[in-house]
């Protein structure tokens, strides 16, 4: 009967320990939840919108300055991507300012490369710089995967003409005077 006894119980320990891989396993690929009203919630919010190709959300995401700067349809055209591909963000550091932040993240893609020795895989580095605005997190100036030019500030040339001073032979010689 002991010898019964043992075979349960390693069954037992076999399960709990099939259990507990497949639990580590499931949340090893759980995503970290930011908060909403952070800079990294809204980074967030932002790589989302670029995964889901959703131009209507990610402009909703972008400050009323980078709104003015950034057409739609420019938008729609950048969130154009293969329909396979892998997108993976990873925080790399947040800095805050007062209503300023800035979000360095590392972007990983991937793509169906269909070419010989290509594997359709990169890796760069972004960081998004944010600006609060009524106690809301927005993406100021965008760089990924949208460009959105800065505004432009407009240049004021000021030219300074020197007066003409007159030579020392211009000067009229005064009356009844002999020049030399």
């Amino acid at each position: 009967m002991s010898s019964n006894r043992w075979l349960v119980a390693a069954a037992i320990a076999l399960v709990l320990l099939v259990g507990a891989s497949i639990a580590v396993g499931l949340n090893r690929g759980a995503e970290t939840e930011f908060p909403a009203g952070s800079p990294e919630g809204t980074v967030q919010r932002y790589v989302r919108a670029v995964e889901e190709q959703d131009a209507n959300a990610l402009r909703a995401l972008l400050s009323p300055d980078a709104q003015r700067r950034c057409e739609l349809a420019d938008i729609r055209n950048a969130l154009r991507y293969p329909t396979e591909r892998d997108l993976r963000v990873t925080l790399r550091d947040t800095k805050t300012n007062g209503d300023r932040s800035e979000v360095r993240v590392r972007v990983s893609e991937t793509t169906g490369g269909s070419q010989p020795f290509d594997s359709g895989s990169f890796e760069h580095d972004e960081t998004f710089d944010l600006v609060r605005f009524n106690g809301e997190w927005f993406v100021d100036q965008p760089t990924w995967p949208i460009y959105c030019p800065p505004q432009l500030v407009p240049t004021v040339v000021v030219t300074v003409t020197p007066s003409p001073t007159p030579s020392p032979s211009a000067t009229p010689a005064p009356s009844g005077a002999v020049r030399p």
